[in-house]
C-alpha cells in the first residue's frame, strides 16, 4: 500500500530515467553554454547522467582553481549516485 501511495505521487524511477533524452535536448536548446551528457551502456540501461547549466559553468571561472566534487548514494530500488 505505502509503495503504491508513493508510486501514485512521485511516480515511477524508470519513467523519470526515459524523460532525461527530451529534458537534455530542452537544456541544450536554452542555452549553448548549458552542458548535458547521459550514459547508456550496450544493453539500453541507464548509468549516468551529467547536468552543468551555462550560467554555473561561467561562474566556475572565477572560483578558485581547486574544486572538489562529493558524492552521496542515494538508496531507492535504482542505486544513484548524487554528486
Amino acid at each position: 500500500m505505502k509503495q503504491a501511495l508513493l508510486e501514485e505521487i512521485e511516480g515511477k524511477e524508470a519513467d523519470c530515467f526515459a524523460q532525461f533524452p527530451a529534458y537534455i535536448a530542452r537544456l541544450k536548446a536554452a542555452d549553448t553554454m548549458n552542458f548535458a551528457e547521459l550514459s547508456i551502456n550496450t544493453n539500453g540501461v541507464f548509468e549516468a547522467a551529467f547536468f552543468a547549466p551555462g550560467s554555473l559553468r561561467a561562474g566556475f571561472r572565477s572560483v578558485r582553481r581547486f574544486i572538489a566534487l562529493d558524492g552521496m548514494l542515494y538508496a531507492r530500488p535504482y542505486i544513484l549516485l548524487i554528486y
